[in-house]
C-alpha cells in the first residue's frame, strides 16, 4: 500500500488477537435533562434524539472497554414544570456533543452466555451552548448574558461557566448476543455533572441596574420573564431566588445499541477487507470462539 498510515491500520486490525475482540457500535435513543426547569428523571414530553458511534474492545468475558462520541440535544421549559414554578417562565435548549471512554461490566461471562445484564461507567467531556428565544422569536445565547451575574466584577463568587465540561457517566443495561459477531443491547445512562448552569439557572437574581450596565437590556429581558405571561412587571430585587444551587444539573440517555464484530466469525475474514483489497483473494483465518 502506498499510504503508510493505512498500512499500519490494516496490520493492527489484521492481528488475530486484536481483531477478534474489536467491535464497532452504533447507538440511537433519546436524551433527557434534569435540573431547575425539569425535576423528573425521565419524561417523554421533553426528550430529544441522541445518536452515537463507539469502538469497543472485549477485555474478557466480564469486561469490555469502549470509546466513542455521541450527539444529542436537551430542552426544558417552565411551562411543564411544577405548578408553583411555571410562572417563572424560563426555558432553554442546547445541542450537546460528548466524547466518552468507559467500561462495561457484565454480570455473567458474555463469552459463554448469550444474555447478560451489565453496569457501565467512565469519564466524558461534553460541549453545550445553551440558548432560548425572546418574545420576537430571535435566538439568544445565554452564556454571554451573565443572567445571574456570572463573571461580573460585582459578583466575584459567581464564576463564568464553561461550555465544555467534564461528566461522569454511569448506568445499567442488558446485552444479547445474536451471534458471535453481532450483539444488541439497551442501556440507561446518567451523567453526573460539575455545573449547575446547563440550563443557565442556579442561584439568585442580581441587581437590575448592574446587569443592565454590564450586559445590556437583552440580559435583563431574558433573566426575568414572568412579565411575559402576565406576572409582575417589576424586576426582582438583588438576592431573590431564581434557582436551586444545592443540586447540580444532570442529563440522561436511553439508547438501543447494535455492535458488529470486526471479524466475520463464520469466514474468519476482516469485515473491511474489501475496502483495503487483497491481491491473493483471501485473508487470515481469525475465527472467534463460538461456545453457544
Amino acid at each position: 500500500m502506498k499510504n503508510p498510515w493505512l498500512s499500519l491500520l490494516v496490520i493492527f486490525f489484521y492481528t488475530p488477537s486484536f481483531a477478534q475482540k474489536y467491535q464497532f457500535e452504533l447507538n440511537a435513543g433519546i436524551m433527557n435533562y434534569q435540573g431547575d426547569l425539569q425535576p423528573h428523571v425521565f419524561t417523554f414530553k421533553q426528550s430529544r434524539p441522541d445518536i452515537g458511534a463507539f469502538l469497543k474492545y472485549q477485555v474478557s468475558g466480564h469486561f469490555t472497554a469502549r470509546a466513542g462520541v455521541s450527539i444529542g440535544s436537551l430542552y426544558a421549559d417552565d411551562k411543564f414544570n411544577r405548578n408553583y414554578l411555571q410562572s417563572r417562565n424560563l426555558n432553554f435548549r442546547t445541542k450537546l456533543s460528548e466524547v466518552q471512554v468507559g467500561l462495561e461490566c457484565y454480570l455473567v461471562n458474555i463469552r459463554e452466555h448469550k444474555f447478560s445484564p451489565y453496569l457501565s461507567f467512565g469519564i466524558a467531556v461534553f460541549h453545550f451552548n445553551n440558548y432560548t428565544y425572546d418574545q420576537a422569536g430571535t435566538k439568544v445565547y445565554l452564556n454571554p448574558l451573565s443572567t445571574e451575574g456570572e463573571g461580573l466584577p460585582g459578583y466575584p463568587d459567581r464564576k463564568k461557566y464553561k461550555l465544555r465540561q467534564v461528566a461522569i457517566p454511569f448506568g445499567e443495561g442488558f446485552l444479547y448476543k445474536i451471534s458471535c459477531n453481532l450483539n444488541i443491547s439497551a442501556e440507561f445512562s446518567q451523567r453526573k455533572l460539575f455545573t449547575d448552569y446547563l440550563d443557565d439557572v442556579s442561584t439568585t437574581f442580581i441587581d437590575q441596574a448592574v446587569l443592565l450596565r454590564e450586559r445590556g437590556p437583552k440580559a435583563v429581558e431574558i433573566s426575568y420573564r414572568a412579565d411575559e405571561i402576565g406576572g409582575s412587571p417589576v424586576y426582582p430585587p438583588d438576592g431573590e431566588g431564581r434557582g436551586n444551587p444545592k443540586q447540580h444539573d444532570w442529563y440522561y440517555t436511553t439508547t438501543l445499541k447494535l455492535s458488529i464484530g470486526l471479524v466475520d466469525c463464520t469466514t474468519g475474514k476482516f469485515i473491511l477487507s474489501g475496502l483495503f483489497g487483497n491481491r491473493n483473494g483471501g485473508s487470515a483465518d481469525m475465527r472467534c470462539p463460538h461456545k453457544f
